[in-house]
């Protein structure tokens, strides 16, 4: 077998994977979907707290471990560095991996929210572009096979046009309200326009309020409103888009997909009928996919591999939820 490619993780908590349990089926951390994935190796881990940054190494057995990024790069030569970390340290800790850096580095696999501004976006596709090192993004849901189908439906003119959607999400807009407004770019490769703010409460970050706002698609002028909600309750994530063909719903964190199509009754009656979901293969989980995408570009070396999931791909999705901010400042 040829040599394994190298990763770096930065970011050694939940989302890194220090917690997840090896017994369970899929992966839900970056940590997990590298070590499971054949192609890769980890070899090196970096945490704020030394502690932690130890038990991840001993988790899965990494030799190389500290709190310094540069130095952790400059020893381990990683194709890929995974940044794991708070919202407000990627745009640092991504202008210190490429300082770090020489032509070994490949990908930049970062968690979302990008960063936290437009000028910080801005450099970090300069650096991406000067560096010739990709930034891929982790919108989970474009590696989620049900949207990938839906996309594909929607293009090919299965669902007829969009006629209405319903994203209802919980904590805070930038941090998960971000993926609700991917979704629908992603989906529908339209911008959103004319963004209004209807209800606004304190989310679990008090620099990122959770609010309820209307916008509409920048072409069809299709009304898409997200729906906030407290996740003092329980946490939600639903999406319900309305086509002219039928109507299209996925609930509970991807637990269920119902699509239900436009037929006539016997009086003549427009009404919805359940159909079935002709989806081949099995699911994967997004992160496993993503980790599938990447491999496949590190030995294709075919950017095209990497489409939809760059993070100029998700350019768009961050001015719309910066400008909802803003309007709100």
């Amino acid at each position: 077998m040829n040599a394994k490619y190298r990763v770096v993780i930065v970011g050694c908590g939940t989302i890194g994977g220090l917690y997840e349990e090896f017994s369970l089926p899929v992966s839900y951390s970056h940590g997990m979907a590298f070590h499971s994935h054949q192609s890769f190796e980890i070899v090196g881990c970096i945490d704020k707290e030394l502690t932690r940054a130890r038990q991840f190494s001993k988790r899965y057995g990494v030799n190389e471990y500290g709190v310094e990024i540069d130095q952790i790069i400059k020893k381990t030569k990683p194709h890929i560095v995974c940044i794991c970390t708070p919202d407000n340290t990627h745009y640092d800790i991504t202008m210190t991996i490429f300082s770090s850096s020489g032509s070994h580095l490949k990908l930049i696999f970062l968690e979302k929210p990008v960063c936290e501004n437009r000028t910080e976006l801005s450099k970090m596709l300069e650096q991406s572009e000067s560096n010739n090192v990709s930034i891929v993004v982790n919108m989970s849901r474009r590696y989620h096979t049900w949207y990938k189908w839906i996309k594909e439906n929607y293009r090919s003119g299965r669902f007829g046009f969009l006629v209405r959607s319903d994203i209802y999400y919980y904590g805070g807009w930038i941090h998960n309200g971000v993926h609700g407004v991917d979704v629908v770019h992603f989906l529908f490769d339209e911008p959103l326009i004319n963004g209004k703010i209807f209800e606004s409460w304190s989310g679990p970050q008090s620099n990122d309020p959770t609010y309820s706002a209307r916008f509409e698609t920048c072409n069809g002028g299709a009304p898409v409103w997200f729906h906030g909600f407290s996740e003092e309750y329980y946490q939600v994530f639903d999406c319900d888009f309305k086509f002219s063909n039928g109507s299209l719903r996925i609930s509970n964190f991807e637990e269920q997909l119902v699509w239900k199509k436009s037929v006539s009754n016997a009086l003549g009656e427009k009404i919805l009928m359940p159909e079935k979901i002709d989806i081949e293969g099995n699911v994967i989980c997004p992160i496993d996919e993503a980790v599938n995408v990447m491999d496949k570009y590190l030995r294709d070396d075919n950017k095209i591999d990497l489409t939809n999931h760059l993070l100029q791909d998700v350019e768009s999705t961050m001015h719309v939820i910066w400008g909802l901010t803003e309007k709100n400042a």
